[in-house]
């Protein structure tokens, strides 16, 4: 069976051991995601108060507004892996108190096949993205940041969120005791 446990992951189970491993891949990936998003912010917040210095003082220093928008990147589509992971994002909870186990567990197996689908177009097309960036070696005004960088940003957040996706559909599928709770 799986539950959510007091240790921060999400997917945990005492059977199979691939099932163990897929759980354990998936919390690993969630840290990453975690910590992926938690630097963005502080990015942000850094370069939005010296942005904020600069403009007060009239520093003749380029504006850091730019490191705080392509930090927006990393935090909304590795950020969105992470709320992916940890089943934060769009979810029904009716679905939780529906007594029939087996209709809780197709809903459940529906979501993440629907789930995996979106990051795999949402992947092909920032992909498509991304390599355009890389092959115009296109930059931002302001401090020449390259565009490849928030759109490589958008292709692993994508290609996450269809990992994390497919790692729940295998649960769903491969544990025995249908009450899964992920």
């Amino acid at each position: 069976m799986t539950d959510r446990g007091d240790k921060g992951g999400v997917i945990q189970n005492n059977g199979s051991p691939f099932v163990r491993f897929l759980g354990t891949s998936s919390n690993l990936l969630g840290a990453f995601e975690k910590h992926v998003a938690a630097l963005s912010m502080i990015v942000i917040m850094i370069a939005i108060a010296a942005t904020i210095v600069v403009r007060l003082f009239n520093l003749p220093l380029p504006s850091l507004g730019e490191i705080a928008v392509v930090a927006m990147s990393p935090l909304t589509f590795i950020g969105g892996a992470l709320c992916s992971h940890l089943h934060q994002h769009i979810t029904i909870d009716v679905v939780g108190l529906m007594p029939n186990s087996v209709f809780k567990t197709l809903l459940r197996g529906l979501a993440a096949l629907s789930m995996a689908t979106f990051g795999g177009i949402f992947f092909w097309l920032s992909w498509n993205l991304f390599r355009y960036a890389v092959e115009s070696g296109e930059r931002l005004i302001d401090l020449g940041t390259p565009i490849w960088i928030p759109t490589g940003c958008m292709v692993l957040g994508a290609a996450l969120i269809c990992i994390h996706a497919i790692i729940d559909l295998f649960v769903v599928l491969m544990v025995r005791n249908r009450e899964v709770s992920m």
